[in-house]
Parts: C-alpha cells; sequence; structure tokens
C-alpha cells in the first residue's frame, strides 16, 4: 500500500461530488488548472497525518490518518449563505463510517466531517471542510 492508493481512492470519491446546480467546477490539489473568472468551485486537497502500527506485532501493517480538506471557494458580496449550504452538501457526500474500497486498501472516514469559519482571501471567500480519514491495507 502506498499514499498514491489513498490519494486515488479519495479523489476518485471526490469527482462523485454533485454540489449545486449547476454543479461547482472541483479542482485537485496538484493539477495545474485556472479557476474561473468568477470564484465559485471546490478545491480538494489530501493532509496526510501520522502513520502508525496499532499492534505489537511487526507483521500485522500500519494504519495511515490524514484529513480530507475541501475548501468551497465562493466570490464575495453574497454572504454566507450560499457557500455555507454547498459546505454542507460537501460534509453529507463524507459521511461518518463511509468506506472507499481501492484495493489493495480501504479507506475510511471515521468522524463527521466539520465546517470551519469562513476566511476571506481578496476577491474571494472559502468555507473549508475537514474529513478525517484512516486507511488500512486489505490483506
Amino acid at each position: 500500500m502506498s499514499q498514491s492508493d489513498i490519494v486515488t481512492a479519495v479523489f476518485g470519491h471526490a469527482e462523485d461530488m454533485v454540489i449545486g446546480s449547476p454543479a461547482l467546477p472541483i479542482f485537485f490539489e496538484g493539477v495545474a488548472v485556472k479557476p474561473p473568472t468568477v470564484p465559485k468551485y471546490l478545491w480538494v486537497r489530501l493532509v496526510p497525518n501520522d502513520t502508525e502500527r496499532p499492534t505489537v506485532s511487526f507483521d500485522q501493517g500500519y494504519v495511515w490518518q490524514g484529513i480530507i480538506a475541501i475548501n468551497v471557494v465562493w466570490s464575495n458580496g453574497v454572504g454566507l449563505l450560499p457557500p455555507t449550504k454547498a459546505a454542507e452538501d460537501v460534509a453529507a457526500h463524507w459521511v461518518d463510517g463511509l468506506r472507499l474500497e481501492q484495493p489493495p486498501i480501504v479507506v475510511e472516514i471515521n468522524r463527521p466531517p466539520s465546517i470551519r469559519p469562513a476566511v476571506q482571501d481578496g476577491a474571494s471567500m472559502y468555507v473549508p471542510v475537514a474529513i478525517e480519514y484512516r486507511a488500512v491495507a486489505r490483506g
């Protein structure tokens, strides 16, 4: 198992999100894109955290943990309601207990997603959604 297996599973599930009507475009960290001139999109990134061996035995494998960070980016001047509603829809796509099978691994969402306070960034704002995960190898 490698970090790339986790990226494949997470980004694959993120591509299935349909947020808003028409659906908001989804951009992924590490992929060169030109965001829309009027900010209104989703920005997905993976933030790996600790890798640990949960047992005393050295042959039992590892658990990878981290956060899926999805920013709902919106133009200023529309208030907090539209981007917050979109953030709620993002959170609903990543329910607590969701299991993403990407052999040889399983990525599990192990807490309800958290919607963080909006952040102003020049002519736009974003509402972060933090989704905690853990991944284990299937033998």
